[in-house]
């Protein structure tokens, strides 16, 4: 067995048991209980209508068979509902975008009919299958494919087994992948897309472009229909990319053509629903009820949310280095971003590739920074930035590829791994953390978790 596949199996087998072991079996926000509820909806009451779905209350604690709460906040209270819900035309509906419930409603078809298993009768087994199949598998798979992207880092086989190791260990995805969302497939389809994108570059005797763009623009239009932001700004940027390749410009046409089924999907299903391509929770117009927790003024994505500059600025500094930050709870990514930047200014091999990755990860961020003001609500980290993380850390590995570290680097070096491996571990308690205590989600989750411990 070559070193590469025996390396890639491990990596496969270490994590889909790392990230089942954390896997939660109660859905821990109105975030995934929202999707949940289009599942049960979809195939219990054949209707995107959550109407009749458990999940339709807000926030109200209970108990399954007299066991453990389906939903919790944290390890005392229960609650039951979401209030991620629309309200059109006298009923209620999930705000989030359809795909993603769509592939789950699948699988919970399996389960009920063929199983007998059911959100009402076994809602713990049913919840902990679910993300499982939708994030736990996903989020492994991501680490099979960033391994495989490090190919054209150069390094040793052994070092691209460690880097990818370190992925899962050190970064939001370690968190992400124990409770469904939709963050967690959108990395693993930005990933396979950036690896695509490197095949069409570089790979050596390649006989297979053609299905590489088709393969890169069906990862796109996925992402886009499961996370319209992430997807849209680096589908455009990637389309950018790809005309600007004077010997591969001829196979644009493939690209384009492989985003068309997803969108075709995604369109049959939103269009009659909220009349445009935009999820519900785009739309203010269906937050206007009774008990609503959200209106234009709460909304991500439909405004500019901050009243001064200085106000931006506070924001935009606790979402990258502060209480939520995505440089302070992954600091790896600081280093990264260093590497990253530095391909582009001295315009190395991997120049257009770092122009690509830097650029969509700058208009992504810039577009939560200036439309949103909740960090992300209760969630640990800054979780809409977790699709960016394997483009950039495949430029942090550009340090350890490095020799001859010594004194305080070594050590800083050192000190940056085990900062981001604890942080990642924290996460794993609730990834959507209970946020009534501090800012600091990072302090919430240490707070119940040890108050957990020593009880």
């Amino acid at each position: 067995m070559r070193q590469t596949t025996k390396h890639q199996m491990i990596l496969f087998i270490c994590f889909v048991v790392l990230f089942g072991i954390f896997t939660k079996p109660y859905v821990t926000s109105g975030n995934s209980a929202s999707r949940f509820a289009t599942m049960q909806a979809l195939i219990e009451e054949n209707t995107l209508s959550i109407d009749n779905t458990m999940f339709i209350g807000n926030a109200q604690s209970f108990i399954i068979n007299q066991t453990s709460p389906l939903m919790r906040r944290d390890s005392v209270e229960g609650i039951n509902g979401t209030n991620d819900k629309a309200f059109i035309d006298g009923k209620y509906y999930s705000d989030k975008p359809i795909t993603l419930s769509l592939i789950g409603a699948g699988l919970y078809s399996v389960l009920y009919h063929f199983f007998g298993l059911s959100f009402n009768n076994n809602g713990p087994l049913v919840v902990y299958i679910l993300t499982f199949l939708l994030a736990a598998i996903p989020g492994a798979l991501i680490i099979i494919v960033f391994y495989r992207l490090l190919y054209y880092c150069q390094m040793d086989n052994n070092l691209r087994f460690f880097m990818s190791a370190l992925l899962g260990v050190s970064t939001l995805i370690l968190p992400y992948s124990t409770v469904l969302n939709n963050h967690i497939p959108a990395t693993l389809l930005i990933g396979i897309a950036i690896l695509q994108i490197f095949n069409i570059r570089f790979l050596e005797n390649n006989k297979d472009v053609r299905s590489q763009f088709i393969y890169l623009g069906i990862c796109l239009s996925l992402t886009t229909v499961i996370d319209m932001v992430i997807g849209g700004i680096f589908m455009v940027f990637t389309l950018i990319y790809l005309l600007c390749l004077k010997s591969t410009r001829n196979l644009v046409p493939y690209f384009v053509v492989a985003l068309l089924p997803a969108f075709i999907l995604h369109a049959m299903f939103t269009i009659p629903l909220t009349g445009d391509l935009k999820p519900a929770s785009m739309h203010p117009e269906f937050w206007d009820y009774p008990g609503s927790g959200f209106n234009v003024d709460t909304l991500t994505g439909v405004k500019i949310h901050h009243a001064s500059f200085m106000d931006w600025l506070m924001y935009s500094f606790h979402s990258l280095l502060g209480y939520r930050g995505l440089m302070s709870y992954t600091p790896l990514l600081v280093i990264g971003s260093f590497f990253l930047i530095a391909e582009i200014f001295h315009r190395k091999k991997y120049f257009a590739e770092a122009m690509l990755i830097g650029t969509s990860s700058i208009f992504v961020i810039l577009y939560y920074l200036l439309t949103s003001d909740n960090y992300g609500g209760w969630a640990y980290g800054m979780r809409w930035f977790v699709p960016l993380v394997p483009g950039i850390f495949f430029f942090t590995a550009f340090a350890f590829k490095k020799t001859g570290y010594e004194g305080w680097k070594k050590i800083g070096l050192y000190a940056t791994v085990a900062w981001s491996i604890l942080f990642a571990l924290v996460g794993t308690y609730e990834p959507w953390t209970n946020m009534w205590r501090t800012p600091i989600s990072f302090v919430n989750n240490l707070y119940l978790l040890l108050k957990e411990l020593i009880r």
